[in-house]
């Protein structure tokens, strides 16, 4: 055989290569084999600036070394692996390995670094003759100040002598302490790694203070006149309502008040109705008085008043002053979310009964164009001014000035008002400013959303919201949101069945929420907001707590620990009743019908049929209320009794509605039969701001009691809002009751305003498909109309109709051409607005030129 030379070179490259990968393969080998590690996985270091070397066992020659820190304000390393301590915490050190054979490792070591406590004082103890001072009963929560401000230890509060039955902490780690017995103790805060007591008997840092606990004292602190009708009282422990406060919030005798003769002889004023108000603290009470107050007074506290312990006040009497010499003035001008309700706030209750409205002009320089003259209009009428319940403010919604206007400002002239004690402002001319802001902004924030009852998800915003949006969970069903109607920031969804029997964790997403005046380029809505929350629901029963009759008004008041409503809003007890001459009668009827209470926990009944006079006692059935999770209360026997005495005024009505389909019509419901003339006479009713015509008596029934209907004038409640509505002089049938003396309460009207056309008719150059007709407010409903395009050669063009907030949208099936007229003929108008109210009569035929 032929020797080739070729051959037996490349052979021997083949080798010399194969000898070369075997030797590194065999230090690879032998390099994991004893792979490179920390000596210490884990390192304490205790204090800042301290410094640790890292060291690595079983290092590979050649390699080379990068070290990391996972958090430099913890820890930092040098490139020799050298630590140093920067602040409490921990932090992963890494050292990336390379190797000759360019592989690498990354080995880790967490590092903790502790600053220990060099110093701890208790900074918030109020010392009297050497002690803090804690109540019975009373919890406390005391601080401190640790030294050096970032030490890592925790502090253990316990207790270092005197009667450790004194006190309860009510947690090591916290210093929330509470009194339990009269006596003295020492509380202890140490300052120890962990909050434990093993830790705590290993440090020296501590501080302590001495705790006297002593049995709560009950006296008045405080009592003066802070305004015209209002008194302040402070007490100095927690009172019991029930011994000062009665039914419908009146003052008990437990407080007396009487009038005084000042220096010249001058008697103070008649304070009137006196109602009463106790802070959720229990220790304020502010007295109201519903006449102004002017003049001395004396004020005595009776051993009556009772603390909540039982504990009953010292007796305690003050002279109290009050000359009214402040003069009123404007306060704030608050304008809503919508950018439409502007609310002029007082610095006092006012008198607005002289009130006069003028001089409505735009601010010079605010606007370049002319104001509309309905605007002015609008704005210099007084009766759109509508006064607060509490005379301190008046309202008015600037939603139906002219559109044109919006965003202007505008200022008008208030005179003719005072103060209740006639003190009238500085100037006798107010000018106030006024405006709209229809500016975009940012869309409505989801702060929250929880399950709220058994068929209700509550969603809560950062602005009010004008349309809810959508609800799904799950991904499930649709449902679509409601505004709530006294909180604007409040959005709920009702559960259907099927998801009300979820229970445990649930994702809710909601989407589609719109508040008001929103920037078109903010989609924030437009994408679903997913939040999970818990479905479970209470399964307690409700439980009656107390329940009060006031013979007076025949008002039954019933607290629950939880709130709840009533199965039926009105109803029968079959009760047995013991008169006052032992007479006893079973199978008594006694008729009931619900009060409104603003306490969802009370539930306050109208009791008829009490013309005898005894102990009635019944039973509240099994199912009588149900809480917001559909969990019913449990039978309940009470007794109550009108034996104390009747009022011989008339009963004001139990129930005051509006109806569902006139606006315009307003429902006086009474238990009692009334007296026809005087019920149907309209100057016994009145609603400020609001046009009476009419008062008829619909109903008048023995068994069944009286109806009052009264109509108002069209389009005289221009704003949907809550008003009061006063009565005077309606008698009972027969001379049964007296005269209603003045009778006030308050009741939520829709406006009766009825939405009108604002044309012309607007063809927009961008959009040459659609025509739109705007409205003077918000409006639902449909319209049909046809649009015939005019010319040599006229035709109907087809078209669908939608609405959309204030605007009526038509939107063609061809579009138009240039310049072409349009006649829109309005075959069929079903607008409303969102009260219900239908719209104005308007032209049967309007045009636009189609301009694009």
């Amino acid at each position: 055989m032929k020797n080739n030379p070729g051959k037996k070179t490349a052979f021997s490259m083949v080798l010399a290569l194969l000898l070369t990968s075997i030797f590194w393969f065999s230090i690879d080998k032998s390099a994991y084999g004893a792979s490179p590690s920390f000596v210490e996985s884990k390192v304490e270091i205790i204090g800042e600036d301290q410094t640790y070397q890292l060291e690595i066992k079983d290092k590979v020659a050649g390699s080379k070394y990068k070290w990391s820190s996972s958090n430099s304000k913890v820890a930092r390393v040098s490139s020799k692996g050298i630590v140093t301590s920067v602040g409490k915490g921990t932090a992963t050190i890494k050292c990336k390995i390379t190797y000759p054979t360019n592989k690498s490792k990354t080995i880790k070591c967490k590092v903790t670094v502790i600053i220990p406590a060099t110093k701890i004082r208790i900074n918030n103890a109020t010392e009297e003759n050497g002690a803090h001072i804690l109540k019975l009963g009373e919890t406390y929560n005391f601080n401190r100040d640790i030294t050096p401000s970032n030490s890592s230890d925790k502090t253990y509060w316990s207790i270092g002598g005197g009667d450790p039955e004194c006190i309860r902490v009510v947690n090591s780690s916290n210093g929330i302490v509470e009194g339990t017995k009269a006596g003295k103790v020492v509380l202890v805060a140490t300052a120890a790694r962990k909050a434990t007591k093993a830790e705590a008997k290993k440090s020296i840092v501590n501080d302590a203070i001495i705790i006297e606990v002593v049995k709560p004292s009950a006296t008045v602190n405080s009592a003066s006149i802070i305004s015209n009708n209002e008194i302040k009282v402070v007490f100095d422990s927690p009172i019991d309502e029930k011994t000062v406060i009665g039914q419908n919030n009146i003052l008990l005798d437990s407080i007396d008040i009487t009038l005084k003769r000042n220096i010249k002889g001058v008697l103070a004023g008649d304070p009137g109705k006196l109602t009463a108000k106790l802070s959720d603290d229990k220790k304020t009470l502010i007295i109201t008085s519903s006449n102004r107050l002017e003049g001395e007074y004396g004020i005595n506290f009776t051993s009556k008043i009772k603390t909540v312990d039982g504990e009953a006040i010292e007796e305690y009497y003050k002279q109290i002053r009050y000359e009214d010499t402040i003069l009123p003035e404007i306060a704030d001008i608050i304008l809503d979310d919508s950018g439409m309700i502007v609310t002029i706030v007082f610095s006092e209750a006012i008198d607005f009964s002289g009130l006069k409205v003028s001089n409505a002009a735009i601010v010079p320089g605010s606007s370049s164009s002319p104001a509309d003259p309905l605007t002015i209009s609008i704005l210099n009428n007084k009766n759109n001014y509508i006064p607060s319940q509490d005379k301190k403010s008046l309202t008015i919604n600037l939603s139906n000035i002219a559109y044109s206007d919006y965003d202007k400002v505008f200022t008008v002239v208030l005179s003719g008002i005072k103060d209740l004690a006639g003190n009238a402002p500085a100037n006798y001319n107010l000018p106030v400013y006024l405006r709209t802001d229809t500016r975009p902004k940012p869309q409505a924030r989801l702060i929250s959303i929880a399950r709220t009852s058994y068929n209700t998800l509550t969603a809560i915003f950062d602005r009010s919201i004008q349309y809810g949006g959508y609800a799904t969970i799950n991904n499930g069903s649709t449902m679509v949101g409601i505004v709530d109607s006294q909180n604007p920031k409040k959005v709920h969804y009702t559960l259907s069945e099927a998801d009300a029997l979820k229970t445990g964790i649930q994702t809710v997403s909601l989407i589609g929420w719109q508040a008001y005046n929103v920037d078109p380029s903010d989609t924030t809505s437009y994408k679903q907001h997913t939040r999970t929350i818990s479905f479970n629901v209470d399964k307690s029963n409700p439980v009656l707590l107390s329940q009060e009759f006031d013979p007076e008004t025949n008002i039954l008041t019933l607290t629950y620990n939880k709130e709840v409503v009533l199965w039926s809003d009105s109803g029968v007890f079959n009760a047995s009743l013991v008169t006052v001459t032992d007479e006893i009668r079973s199978n008594y009827n006694l008729t009931y019908s619900k009060l409104a209470t603003d306490d969802p926990k009370v539930i306050k009944l109208q009791i008829g049929n009490m013309t005898l006079i005894g102990n009635y006692t019944f039973t509240l059935s099994k199912n009588f209320v149900m809480d917001t999770f559909r969990n019913y209360s449990t039978e309940r026997t009470i007794t109550i009794s009108n034996s104390d005495g009747v009022d011989l005024e008339l009963p004001g009505p139990y129930m005051i509605s509006q109806s569902t389909t006139n606006p315009s019509q307003i429902y006086l419901d009474f238990n009692d039969m009334l007296d026809i003339e005087s019920a149907q006479n309209v100057t016994n009713y009145g609603i400020p701001g609001v046009t009476i015509i009419s008062a008829k008596l619909e109903k008048n029934s023995k068994y069944e009691g009286a109806r009052v209907v009264l109509t108002l004038a069209d389009e005289s409640i221009d704003i949907s809002m809550e008003r009061p509505i006063k009565i005077s002089g309606v008698k009972g049938y027969n001379g049964i009751y007296g005269p209603i003396i003045d009778y006030t309460s308050n009741v939520y009207l829709r406006d009766n305003k009825k939405p009108y056309y604002v044309g012309p008719p607007v063809f927009d150059k961008n959009k040459p498909n659609e025509i739109r007709l705007r409205f003077s407010e918000e409006i639902t409903g449909s319209m049909v109309v046809k649009v015939t395009q005019l010319g040599t050669y006229s035709y109907v063009i087809g078209n669908s109709v939608s609405v959309s907030g204030s605007e009526v949208i038509i939107t063609l099936n061809t579009i138009p051409d240039r310049n072409a007229y349009l006649r829109i003929e309005i075959i069929d108008n079903k607008i409303l607005d969102l009260s219900g109210n239908q719209s104005s009569p308007m032209s049967t035929q309007v045009g636009v030129v189609a301009q694009y």
